[in-house]
C-alpha cells in the first residue's frame, strides 16, 4: 500500500503533463499554416507549453517534498478550475480540476505516511 500512495500521484502527474503537451501541438494544425512564419509556431507551441512547464516544475518539488506539492497540486486544482471555468465541460474538469485534486491529496496522504 505504501508503494501505490508513493508511486500513483506521480505517474498520474506524469499522465497529466503528457496530455497537457499533447495539448500543445493544437498549434501546428492551424487552417493558415502555409501563412504563419516558423517562429511564430514556435512562439505559440512554447506559449501553449506553460501549463506544462508549471506542471513538471511542482512535480519536482513534489517528488522530494511531498506536502508542499501536494498543496501545490491542490492550488493548482482550484485555481485552473475557476479560471478556466472547467466545471462547465466534463473531460475539461477531470484534467483540469479533479485530476491534480486526486494528485495533492495523494501527496499529501504520502507525507503523513512518511511519518
Amino acid at each position: 500500500m505504501k508503494n501505490f500512495v508513493k508511486w500513483t500521484p506521480r505517474i498520474l502527474a506524469i499522465i497529466g503533463i503528457l496530455f497537457f503537451i499533447v495539448m500543445s501541438f493544437d498549434v501546428f494544425e492551424s487552417d493558415d499554416f502555409a501563412d504563419v512564419s516558423v517562429w511564430r509556431l514556435i512562439a505559440g507551441f512554447l506559449i501553449h507549453m506553460i501549463p506544462a512547464f508549471v506542471l513538471i516544475a511542482i512535480l519536482i518539488l513534489s517528488w522530494f517534498k511531498s506536502r508542499l506539492g501536494g498543496i501545490a497540486f491542490l492550488l493548482i486544482a482550484i485555481v485552473s478550475t475557476l479560471f478556466f471555468q472547467a466545471y462547465r465541460e466534463g473531460l475539461v474538469f477531470i484534467f483540469v480540476g479533479i485530476l491534480p485534486l486526486l494528485i495533492g491529496v495523494l501527496f499529501i496522504t504520502q507525507s503523513k505516511w512518511k511519518k
